[in-house]
């Protein structure tokens, strides 16, 4: 994959959309938040992968820019980044959900990033970089 490829375009001709498909080797996770949209939200299992796992197996050696709206799930995925992950992202922009900003800021700045724009709300944001980052 030729460095300065946009993740998403490194998936799209990967085989991550067989696994879609045929729900073989990958994890499952929910389609959509179940909290969100009222009660008649319907939910469907779809297969994921990790963050550290993608820029693995997809030779993707830096993330320049890493934009982040998964409703909700954004702190999961941070959690699970490593911390030589963090190490290859850039710059983060995220929202956040609930009130619950300050816990995104919090991993951000355990992994060195320094915040550059903040506001907690129910449906807060979130700009970062990385100053260690060195693009690859």
């Amino acid at each position: 994959m030729p460095s300065g490829t946009p993740m998403w375009q490194a998936l799209q001709s990967t085989p991550i959309w067989d696994w879609i498909r045929t729900g073989k080797a990958c994890p499952r996770v929910r389609l959509t938040n179940p909290n969100r949209g009222g009660v008649s939200v319907k939910t469907e299992p779809v297969p994921a992968t990790t963050f550290d796992d993608a820029l693995r197996d997809y030779r993707i050696p830096t993330c320049d820019f890493l934009k982040m709206d998964c409703e909700g799930a954004e702190y999961a995925i941070l959690r699970s980044i490593s911390s030589e992950g963090f190490s290859r992202i850039g710059r983060v922009s995220m929202e956040t959900h609930d009130g619950r900003g300050q816990e995104a800021v919090s991993i951000l700045k355990s992994h060195g990033f320094v915040i550059l724009e903040f506001e907690d709300s129910e449906a807060g944001f979130i700009k970062a970089h990385n100053p260690h980052f060195n693009a690859r």
